[in-house]
């Protein structure tokens, strides 16, 4: 009995994991997330921002609220879609993560991270240059 609950529980947490990864899952929707992470929007400007049909916009905002990720929350004669205040405990570890990502790229220079990759690379190609073979593979 015991067993059985705990499959049904795991189960329905991965149902929720999926449910949210498939909303995640699309460019759009992806792009839609960030966009009002940003900012709460109404569905007019993202339109705009993504040059995508208002339906198609309307329709990835549903799958991104179902999924628990964002919400709308009415502001005169238009609804503002942002972050869910409060979403499912799976929804809020990802949003976490990907609120730190977008946060860190949006604060890095793009100069910095390129001479930081080239200044990498060029370290690893001295490394193998010399023949410091463990060195080069970790």
């Amino acid at each position: 009995m015991a067993n059985q609950m705990a499959d049904n529980l795991l189960k329905s947490e991965t149902e929720t994991i999926l449910q949210i990864l498939r909303a995640m899952g699309d460019p759009i929707r992806l792009r839609i997330l960030h966009a009002v992470f940003e900012r709460p929007r109404p569905v007019g400007e993202l339109v705009e921002l993504f040059e995508v049909s208002q339906p198609d916009v309307s329709h990835h905002l549903k799958r991104l609220r179902d999924a628990g990720l964002v919400q709308g929350k009415r502001k005169g004669r238009q609804i503002l879609y942002g972050p869910a205040e409060k979403p499912a405990p799976e929804a809020g570890i990802l949003l976490s993560a990907l609120s730190g990502i977008w946060q860190g790229k949006e604060a890095e220079d793009p100069l910095q991270r390129r001479a930081a990759f080239l200044g990498k690379s060029i370290q690893r190609a001295e490394k193998q240059r010399r023949g410091d073979i463990e060195d080069y593979l970790l």
